[in-house]
């Protein structure tokens, strides 16, 4: 009976190395998730750090600051729109 004990233990050690990738698989799997999610902590860290400090509690979050617009920015002219090289053609 040494052909069948032969296909007996290629057999075991087929499914024992099956066993094996699968298991190491899902150690990788676990691995690859739990490094995504420490990821995500630090970047949500990070995040935290370049928001304002909250207001104290009890009173109001301070009044965003609108953007400025790009009229706001440029002093007000009496030129015409016939005027955009500055000069006069008259």
């Amino acid at each position: 009976m040494g052909a069948a004990d032969d296909g007996i233990r290629a057999f075991v050690s087929g499914v024992a190395f099956a066993t094996l990738i699968l298991t190491l698989g899902r150690l990788m799997d676990f691995e690859m998730a739990r490094m995504r999610a420490r990821a995500d902590v630090d970047l949500g860290r990070a995040v935290m750090l370049c928001l304002p400090p909250p207001p104290p509690a009890g009173e109001a979050p301070p009044a965003p600051t609108p953007p400025p617009s790009a009229r706001s920015e440029r002093a007000p002219s009496d030129a015409s729109d016939d005027d955009w090289e500055g000069g006069s053609d008259a």
